[in-house]
């Protein structure tokens, strides 16, 4: 029997724990160069091995010689050198270890010299080792936003391109693949796609950036910011007013203005319906921080939010929760716990991945009586696809209202 005043969980499949580096070989023409001490290099081995394997990555291992007598930005530039020329690379990547914090190396200075020197980009990433982020969580300034570091400003080729960021892709009767299709149906570009290095550089020639998750504005910021190309985020977001605003926005770039308020209406319809469902219930998300968000700006009492490892908070999220909920308790949790009351707790939002402490840590599983997903399987190959649009509002809605003892639609 149901406790009415029981608190929820709403619960997101855990994502973003496969390979971390692979990712990196959908560039065509890519190599990739790890400079580091022996002991790093015994990371993400396995992953690191199946790269070297495919003729991808090659290592640099660093003395402390080396590190001590600068040496180690000789060797550096050796190594693209010769990399450049022995197997044609049409840029390269470096990765470093953990002596990053400890060496002070102007990264991005030593970029444009490798740069000028190999006749091809070149390109570091200084984050963290074993989850390919910074400092500042899952930025433009991880692996994903290296990705498209080597893009380059380009004219918009004569047919109209959107350009698709994301592991997902929208299914033929997804809200996003219908808009399209009223837009006129624009050529799609995706990296997946590309199979040569010009393939590549065709990206910079989109219309618009279609960001189909919200981990992925800090790539659309920095994308529009370098190359001048606006973009517009339908995946991971559940806010009406949100959605329709980026649904409009994308027709006027594509020069069309097709009328959604038939996919927001059952929204705002069934948004009223849980609302006196649900009542002052508290409820505990674990894996969405856009669910948690949303439910807010709403009105529901959200209680506690936990984040995945290699899942945090956004910069534009974590400034969003210290504005609005300051005192909302955040939890990452670590490697193989979801909501188990362990991991880093944010209760001051100080900085979004996995910083910060001060506040209550999210309540254990075992505490909270119902529970649902919140809102399918996320880049999981195989799993069924998570909506895009308004379609992920009602799907999210069904869910909570299925977990407060409710019936879905």
């Amino acid at each position: 029997m149901n406790d009415r005043s029981a608190p929820i969980r709403l619960s997101a499949a855990p994502g973003g724990r496969g390979e971390v580096f692979t990712k990196l070989l959908q560039v065509p023409g890519l190599q990739i160069i790890q400079f580091s001490a022996l002991a790093c290099a015994r990371h993400k081995s396995a992953e690191l091995v199946s790269m070297q394997r495919r003729g991808r990555l090659s290592f640099l291992l660093l003395s402390e010689v080396d590190v001590v007598t600068g040496d180690y930005l000789n060797k550096i530039a050796q190594a693209v050198e010769e990399i450049v020329r022995s197997r044609g690379a049409a840029g390269v990547a470096l990765l470093t270890g953990c002596q990053t914090a400890l060496l002070s190396t102007d990264y991005r200075l030593l970029e444009q010299e490798l740069s000028a020197q190999a006749g091809v980009p070149v390109r570091v990433h200084d984050g963290c080792r074993l989850c390919g982020m910074d400092e500042a969580g899952p930025d433009a300034s991880g692996v994903d936003g290296l990705l498209y570091e080597f893009l380059s400003p380009a004219q918009t080729g004569g047919e109209p391109a959107v350009h698709l960021i994301g592991e997902r892709i929208p299914e033929e009767d997804s809200q996003v693949s219908a808009f399209l299709s009223r837009c006129g149906a624009p050529r799609l570009l995706r990296l997946a796609g590309c199979e040569s290095w010009g393939d590549y550089k065709r990206l910079a020639q989109a219309k618009v950036n279609l960001l189909l998750s919200p981990a992925h504005r800090g790539i659309g910021e920095a994308l529009e910011r370098r190359l001048g190309i606006p973009y517009v985020c339908l995946g991971g977001v559940y806010c009406p007013d949100e959605l329709e605003a980026d649904f409009q926005k994308l027709g006027r770039l594509l020069g069309a203005q097709p009328d959604v308020s038939s996919w927001r209406e059952p929204v705002e319809r069934r948004l009223a319906q849980v609302k006196e469902l649900v009542g002052r219930r508290p409820i505990f998300i674990d894996g969405d921080a856009e669910l948690a968000r949303w439910l807010l700006r709403e009105g529901f009492q959200v209680a506690g939010l936990t984040t995945a490892f290699r899942q945090g908070l956004t910069r534009q999220q974590a400034q969003w929760f210290r504005e609005n909920a300051p005192s909302l308790p955040i939890q990452n949790t670590g490697p193989g716990e979801r909501g188990g009351g362990h991991g880093e707790v944010c209760g001051g939002h100080s900085g979004g991945y996995g910083q910060g402490h001060g506040g209550g840590a999210v309540g254990r599983r075992g505490g909270h009586e119902e529970h649902g997903q919140a809102g399918g399987r996320r880049g999981r190959p195989g799993g069924s696809p998570q909506p895009l649009g308004f379609a992920a509002s009602l799907n999210a809605l069904n869910r909570l209202a299925a977990a407060a003892g409710g019936e879905r639609l």
